[in-house]
């Protein structure tokens, strides 16, 4: 019999969507919360929850072999330690979401929206707005993807890049140019050694800056 435990604040709703999917000798066990979960349901096979609501139960769930995380990340349940099950994310459900969270932000930012909402009289500054930013995107995901698609009517230029890192005050910046839609991408000139263009390029925040925004977009 296949054992599920479900830990969501969602449950019920959980419960109408999956029951008709499982097969009919399935022991399912639905928890609003971490603290629900009884004996029965941590000897469950495949579990699905939130990775901070079910990281702490892992060291007592003996037969798990499948953890459906209902978040993109998953970071709480690799920081848990344990590595023998099969662990899998939610993906291409959050560009939307978090395109407009992030272009919510920048008309926050950039027309002073929070601070105009609370005052009482007219402030004389000027508004810089977003035509003449450079977006810079660190990862190249679908929610990365969805965020450049979204923000670069608004914007002068959007860059996404597949990583970044640090060393000593320098910023590196790596990306593939295959993911990188031309309309998209600036023109940028290499920093350091040269590498193949067929696998990555190595820039830091000094070549980003020197980047003139109408030289940028496409």
């Amino acid at each position: 019999m296949l054992s599920v435990t479900v830990v969501s604040p969602q449950a019920a709703a959980i419960r109408r969507q999956l029951a008709p999917a499982l097969p009919g000798a399935s022991a399912v066990h639905y928890c609003r919360s971490a603290a629900d979960v009884d004996a029965a349901a941590l000897q469950c096979e495949i579990a699905f929850g939130a990775p901070d609501a079910l990281a702490p139960l892992l060291p007592s769930m003996p037969r798990l072999r499948w953890l459906q995380s209902t978040w993109a990340g998953v970071t709480p349940l690799l920081q848990a330690g344990r590595r023998d099950y099969l662990l899998t994310g939610v993906k291409g459900l959050f560009g939307r979401s978090m395109a407009e969270y992030v272009l919510g932000w920048l008309l926050a930012l950039q027309r002073n929206v929070i601070v105009r909402a609370t005052t009482r009289h007219w402030l004389p500054e000027p508004e810089r707005g977003l035509a003449a930013l450079r977006l810079g995107i660190a990862g190249v995901g679908s929610i990365g993807a969805e965020v450049a698609q979204r923000c670069a009517p608004f914007v002068a230029a959007t860059f996404r890049f597949l990583s970044i890192w640090f060393h000593g005050t320098v910023c590196f910046v790596w990306h593939r140019a295959v993911v990188l839609p031309p309309r998209l991408t600036g023109t940028f000139r290499p920093s350091g050694p040269a590498i193949p263009q067929s696998t990555s390029w190595r820039y830091d925040c000094e070549c980003l800056a020197a980047q003139p925004a109408a030289e940028a977009a496409r």
